[in-house]
């Protein structure tokens, strides 16, 4: 059977490069992710930097199932799905903040901040002749949570295996922007969220490793700030596929090629002199603490799956959060050292704003291809056709020291890789 008729037959093909675009709109489909992907995959909610004290709490949403996260009295991390036991009303409806409880202001249902229910409004007049058990009418709580390097996850599948074995071999690729100080990073205020009507596979696979598309859909933003990127990927760049669904480009700094310490942007110079010396001299503690092979990686953007991704060289990262099959939601999170100067801090805000903030002169490209995929594949004739990621197959190779499958030039390994642990998930291979 030919490529596109496999993928035709199977939404997606074996090998991953080959992808039926009726998956970008079809309901169907995307109520079947919710149940296959969201409500079973370890997503991630946030870092433990937004609950800096007991009481600290912030929402959020796994899937399209809103849920607080809150710090207890006792310092636990606790999830729970943010609607009353009673009659399903949001008991949050605030972003983030403190709190000592969660009242529903529907029926004022009390809650503690690990999810206990506390108190029943007039309980004692109206619950007479059917007494409620406030231990089992508690919130709804996730099956597993779990932390690393200070970022929180957490799954509703009980079945689910740990997370470490679902990051699997990206974990010390994380490490190398997560875990360079003994500090860790912190969250920059609050994230910036904004939407886009597109399908949230599009939006992923494009932080899968596309280096592709930047000097065509970026090509005035990389002229702006003078980045010569024909050389800049001639320079080491390499695209890496790490099983269940994990892919993203790196700048991989060879032993007998092009030797640059780590910068978390694309270009040095475009940090001060400060924020330079403050990151070079952080090098000696980062090499004492990362994979020595690793440490010469540095990860551009990264999709984790389903709905992580990682843009490391303007200190950011997302999360993705469906809003159908034809809408996402982005939440958009600025980090940097815990242990930095507030100089640094200050000017890493500053640089996202700048380039991918809602407003910035690279973000805005993205958000209109993103939309314009989602329409050609809602028409009828659109649906039947098929998306092509076939650059680079045949040329992945491992790599024994990264621990993983790399293509060492432009490819679309990273993008197979999303698609073929989008398909394992939903059944389909």
């Amino acid at each position: 059977m030919a490529a596109a008729e496999e993928a035709s037959a199977r939404l997606v093909s074996a090998d991953g490069s080959q992808v039926s675009r009726k998956i970008f709109s079809s309901q169907e489909i995307y109520e079947k992710e919710l149940e296959n992907i969201f409500a079973r995959a370890w997503l991630p909610l946030g870092h433990e930097s937004q609950l800096p004290k007991p009481g600290s709490y912030f929402t959020t949403y796994m899937g399209e199932d809103p849920v607080i996260v809150a710090r207890a009295a006792d310092g636990k991390i606790h999830a729970h799905l943010n609607a009353c036991s009673h009659r399903g009303a949001k008991v949050c409806l605030d972003d983030a903040g403190t709190a000592k409880t969660f009242t529903c202001p529907y029926h004022a249902w009390s809650y503690a901040l690990d999810g206990k229910c506390i108190a029943i409004a007039k309980e004692d007049k109206y619950f007479k002749t059917c007494p409620v058990d406030k231990s089992r009418m508690g919130l709804d709580s996730v099956a597993k949570l779990d932390i690393y390097r200070g970022f929180i996850f957490a799954t509703f599948d009980h079945a689910a295996p740990p997370l470490l074995d679902h990051l699997g071999p990206i974990v010390p690729f994380l490490d190398t922007f997560f875990n360079r100080r003994a500090g860790g990073i912190e969250i920059l205020g609050q994230p910036q969220k904004w939407r886009v009507p597109t399908n949230w596979k599009i939006y992923q696979d494009n932080f899968a490793g596309d280096e592709y598309h930047v000097g065509t859909t970026h090509g005035s933003s990389v002229e702006a700030i003078g980045l010569d990127w024909d050389g800049y990927l001639d320079a080491g760049v390499i695209h890496c596929a790490i099983d269940g669904g994990h892919g993203f480009a790196a700048h991989f700094q060879f032993p007998n090629g092009r030797e640059q310490p780590y910068l978390p942007v694309e270009q040095p110079d475009m940090l001060s002199p400060a924020a330079q010396d403050y990151y070079l001299a952080a090098l000696a503690e980062a090499d004492e603490r990362l994979s020595k092979v690793h440490s010469r990686c540095q990860l551009i953007a990264g999709t984790v799956f389903p709905n992580w991704s990682l843009l490391p060289v303007f200190n950011t990262f997302r999360i993705c959060h469906p809003k159908g099959p034809n809408e996402i939601e982005l939440w958009s999170y600025v980090y940097c050292d815990k242990d930095a100067p507030a100089s640094v801090k200050q000017e890493m805000v500053k640089f996202y704003n700048f380039s991918f903030g809602p407003a910035g002169i690279i973000e805005q490209d993205d958000s209109t291809v993103w939309e314009s995929v989602a329409v050609t594949s809602r028409g009828q004739r659109g649906r039947q056709g098929c998306s092509h990621y076939s650059m680079g197959l045949g040329d992945e190779r491992w790599h024994e020291g990264l621990g993983c499958t790399v293509t060492p030039q432009l490819s679309e390994a990273g993008m197979r890789s999303f698609y073929r642990g989008w398909a394992k998930a939903m059944g389909e291979l």
